[in-house]
């Protein structure tokens, strides 16, 4: 069902995220709905790292990824509306993030997800993705006034322990690239420094986010050490834009960059709203993007299917991926470059969203039956709502 109103739709998205892709016997959400998590790999498939190392493609593979933007979603819905019943919803991510932070044998390794069928197994290629969505919302949880005296005190563990693992394994003699937890093939996706400019600003984050909340002296020479220069490398990427997605985690590490070093190097601020800003001008890109007609006719109730029924794949094992039906593909990259934008320029410094482009979002959003999509990127319209309300911007005034 769709409603008439914006707000009546952001309720209809938040259930449909919470009842339909939260597990609540991990506290992760994952890919697929709730009713079809049967066609999550079994631990035996995982073990056998089926269909590939990452999990890619097999609905457990962005559990920390999710958590990182729901927290943000939580803490924004609080911000706006007071409701003290946000703290629940805070923790049970929280638990979440804690379960993949720590059932790793690798300290301060964060794993995608853990499979709902026994608590534990999880595939062993993590991705500076993940880290950069929960570091994220580890940090907006810990100076949220939701987190208790004792999650302040996880988080701190959590943090520095992805800080010290970072240090430690992710240094010139591996090129910059962080290991796998079971002693086999990493990948590119692992790479923190010397990559391009739209990854590297991802490396000083690890230290700023440990930095903040233990203020540990060798935490603050880390950061130093490589956040101008991150930065400066951002501001060199071309001028075609890469993927919405990609543009967020940029937003988020340039983010987090600005706020430490406010404190530690105050010339670099205006640096990174440079870089910021210009993040927020690729993001209009993308909102503009996709076609009326291809967003509005996109299938986004249509069920997904079980990956070992795959027809296609791409890439060589061991990171061989099972290719999804386009049909069921699109409609999450339309929904999750559709969204991104909005967020991403909410989080620049004295950004203003165009009249055109809120128009457009309003349109998006209401064309849209939440009740019944079937794809995650429910997660990412969840999350650009509650970051424009917190911004600001009331559609129910339009």
């Amino acid at each position: 069902m769709k409603y008439n109103t914006i707000s009546q739709q952001a309720e209809a998205a938040w259930k449909r995220a919470w009842d339909g892709f939260f597990c609540r016997k991990t506290n992760l959400f994952y890919e697929f709905p709730s009713d079809l998590l049967e066609y999550l790999p079994t631990p035996e498939e995982i073990a056998q790292c089926k269909p590939n190392r990452t999990g890619w493609n097999a609905g457990m593979e962005d559990g920390s990824i999710n958590a990182g933007i729901m927290m943000e979603a939580v803490l924004y819905r609080y911000e706006v509306t007071h409701d003290a019943s946000m703290g629940e919803y805070a923790k049970s991510i929280f638990e979440g993030i804690k379960l993949c932070s720590t059932t790793s044998p690798v300290k301060g390794f964060l794993i995608r997800a853990v499979s709902p069928k026994d608590g534990k197994s999880h595939y062993p290629v993590t991705s500076r993705d993940q880290y950069t969505h929960v570091i994220q919302g580890l940090l907006k949880f810990y100076h949220s006034s939701l987190s208790t005296r004792e999650d302040k005190e996880a988080i701190r563990e959590i943090l520095s322990s992805y800080a010290d693992f970072i240090e430690e394994t992710t240094t010139l003699e591996t090129d910059y690239t962080f290991p796998s937890d079971d002693g086999g093939p990493s990948c590119g996706i692992c790479k923190l420094w010397n990559r391009n400019s739209w990854a590297d600003a991802r490396f000083p984050i690890y230290f700023a986010a440990a930095w903040d909340v233990t203020r540990k002296e060798k935490y603050k020479e880390l950061f130093l050490k490589y956040a101008e220069e991150a930065v400066d490398r951002t501001l060199k990427m071309p001028v075609f834009p890469v993927e919405g997605f990609l543009q967020y985690q940029i937003q988020i590490s340039l983010e987090i960059i600005r706020n430490i070093s406010f404190e530690l190097f105050p010339e670099l601020p205006q640096k990174c709203e440079r870089a910021m800003k210009m993040i927020a001008d690729q993001g209009t890109y993308y909102a503009l993007h996709t076609t009326r007609d291809e967003f509005i006719d996109a299938e986004f109730c249509k069920p997904w299917e079980d990956w070992r029924k795959a027809k296609d794949f791409y890439g060589e094992p061991p990171f061989r991926i099972p290719l999804r039906d386009s049909a069921i593909k699109r409609p999450f990259e339309l929904m999750r470059n559709g969204m991104d934008p909005y967020i991403i320029q909410c989080m620049t410094p004295g950004w203003k969203i165009s009249e055109f482009l809120l128009r457009l979002f309003k349109e998006r959003f209401l064309s849209i039956d939440f009740e019944t999509i079937a794809n995650s990127g429910v997660i990412y319209a969840v999350a650009a709502y509650w970051t424009l309300c917190a911004s600001g911007y009331d559609f129910e005034l339009k």
